[in-house]
């Protein structure tokens, strides 16, 4: 039995992933490893320099590689295992427990939502009281977790989805037995209620004239939002500045899941131009980076003024909402009266919402993008709504 290390051959980053080899016989098992080198870290005979931190690193892997296979005696057994078994056995053997992995699994990994898999994480732990091993997962537990939230809408669906995540990850590492095998299926997220707002109420929140600060911020992100193809707060926050009276930008949320990075062109109303020039940026377009450390912390400062504006608009309305209002309340609104009240096509309403669509994936990578349409039918909801613009927005 031999362990030495491989060097891959250059990523598009020029880095070069380490592999240690395990060779039994004529055998051979790559072992994938975290570790990527530059050509700084290599001799002129494409070796590890001997004096390079990288090159302690896979000394000590190789030497923790070589005790595992000790540790299987198959020297003391007689026993003659392929270099492949043997990777499995070690693997097998190391598998740590479930949040033991999922601690270090997201301390490593470039994940998207990362604060949410650390959410759901503690969740478990909470409902299982105690730490877990992979072999204990079976369908009852997961049927059991499933059930303690059943009366949520979402979570049922989203949080059992970031175990399994976690789960693959593991198995791929530690050649555990596959999700499939549990023989779970993670249930379906209940269908959200519809939370859309009429033009009537739409008008009152946007008439606010109350002075409390956040609600003051909520009415005016409220109007940006809605005469800004329903731009969310994340891109409100994040975007890039103004340019020839076009918000350009790619939709923090999605860009990293669309070949065109989820790129919209909006042209700015002139019934939200006063706003617009109210929170400009220098750097963004707008100045919410300046005032909030974050884009959650501005999206709760949002939500927090909507807490006010409801209370007045319920009063003035003399009845009270079906459940607290949110920001995102303001897009399923737009949504529903540029089809229900304007007429707009469904396939237009999504690429104003800047959805995935992947019915038009494929036509999407040969048609070239023209924003003219969304903006006609922006103009036209905008024109809709704000009829009497100079009576709604407050500068």
């Amino acid at each position: 039995m031999t362990v030495h290390y491989e060097i891959g051959k250059p990523r598009q980053d020029k880095r070069m992933r380490i592999s240690v080899i395990l060779s039994i016989g004529h055998t051979r098992k790559r072992i994938h490893t975290d570790l990527l080198a530059t050509h700084s870290d290599l001799s002129r005979d494409g070796k590890l320099l001997k004096n390079s931190p990288i090159y302690i690193k896979v000394r000590e892997i190789i030497r923790n590689t070589e005790k595992a296979y000790e540790a299987l005696d198959t020297h003391l057994t007689g026993e003659r295992i392929d270099a492949c078994e043997a990777v499995g056995r070690m693997k097998r053997s190391q598998v740590p427990t479930f949040f033991e992995y999922a601690e270090k699994w997201l301390d490593r990994c470039e994940l998207k939502g990362k604060k949410n898999y650390k959410s759901v994480v503690k969740h478990f732990r909470t409902f299982l009281g105690s730490d877990i091993h992979f072999s204990a997962f079976s369908y009852k537990l997961l049927s059991d977790y499933c059930y303690s939230l059943k009366d949520t809408s979402k979570a049922k669906a989203s949080y059992p989805g970031c175990i399994k995540v976690i789960y693959d990850a593991a198995e791929k590492e530690y050649n555990l037995p596959p999700w499939s095998s549990l023989r779970f299926d993670i249930p379906k997220a209940t269908r959200p209620q519809h939370r859309a707002l009429d033009k009537d109420v739409l008008r009152k929140i946007f008439s606010y004239d109350g002075k409390e600060v956040r609600a003051v911020l909520a009415r005016d992100c409220c109007i940006l939002s809605f005469c800004l193809c329903v731009t969310n707060s994340a891109d409100l926050y994040n975007a890039p500045p103004i340019k020839n009276n076009i918000l350009a930008y790619d939709r923090t949320k999605t860009k990293d899941l669309r070949y065109d990075n989820a790129h919209i062109e909006i042209s700015i109303p002139r019934q939200v131009l006063p706003l617009v020039r109210k929170y400009k940026g220098r750097v963004r377009a707008f100045r919410f980076h300046q005032m909030y450390s974050s884009e959650s912390a501005f999206n709760k400062a949002i939500n927090k003024g909507l807490k006010f504006i409801q209370r007045k608009v319920e009063k003035d309305l003399g009845t009270a909402f079906a459940k607290p209002l949110t920001f995102y309340d303001i897009r399923h609104s737009y949504a529903t009266i540029a089809r229900n009240e304007l007429g707009i096509e469904k396939s237009t309403i999504h690429s104003i919402l800047n959805h995935i669509e992947k019915d038009y994936a494929i036509d999407d990578i040969y048609i070239k993008k023209d924003y003219t349409l969304i903006n006609k039918a922006n103009k036209k909801v905008v024109d809709y709504v704000f009829s009497c613009a100079a009576d709604i927005i407050h500068v």
